[in-house]
């Protein structure tokens, strides 16, 4: 299959949970992508630390994101260090010269996407498509800070979807809990995490 139109899928991941697969579904569709690359990052410049090991998060993400459409590369995490969007876009651009690129984000990301490094570099070789919650009326806010900033340096897509219930961070304290997150995980996921003991020591 040609890849005329590729997605970009990147964060911590830390477990990765339904939401996230909802949510690469709900772009991949919206966007009308022929593939979606999930991207488990090393060291994002937007969080401290992570809680499971790189090759943990990199299976916990295979288990998760296991449909067709999907391949889950772990490009950030064997370049190390910083996981900087810049870097990892012109790596796909490399790959895929003739491909239509799109860099799937939330609402807070894309609002502070000024602040990215060489965030117009960015967007001079992919597209932005921003998650919005559906129906928190903060559509018209994105759209027009899109307007204002980002538009004149290249195309941004906001994107209604709806939120799933839980953060990566609310996972990792039921576990700690000792609680259920079925239905939150993957059913692999969650099997992987009790086996493997994962986050029960924070």
């Amino acid at each position: 299959m040609s890849l005329g139109r590729i997605g970009l899928f990147g964060g911590s991941f830390d477990p990765p949970h339904l939401g996230h697969l909802k949510l690469a579904n709900a772009a991949t569709e919206a966007c009308a992508l022929h593939r979606m690359f999930i991207l488990p990052a090393a060291c994002s410049p937007f969080k401290a630390n992570v809680f499971a090991s790189d090759a943990d998060r990199l299976v916990m993400c295979r288990q998760t994101f296991a449909g067709p459409g999907f391949t889950v590369s772990d490009f950030e995490l064997k370049k190390g260090g910083k996981s900087y969007t810049v870097d990892t876009v012109a790596h796909f651009r490399a790959l895929y010269p003739e491909a239509e690129i799109w860099l799937l984000m939330g609402e807070d990301q894309l609002l502070s996407f000024h602040r990215w490094y060489r965030w117009q570099e960015i967007l001079k070789n992919a597209s932005l498509c921003a998650a919005v919650r559906n129906g928190d009326g903060r559509r018209e806010t994105l759209e027009r800070y899109a307007d204002e900033t980002l538009r004149a340096y290249g195309s941004v897509r906001v994107m209604e979807f709806e939120p799933f219930p839980l953060s990566s961070t609310e996972i990792r304290q039921k576990v700690q809990k000792k609680a259920s997150v079925a239905g939150l995980v993957s059913p692999q996921t969650e099997k992987y995490i009790l086996e493997k003991s994962l986050y029960c020591g924070l």
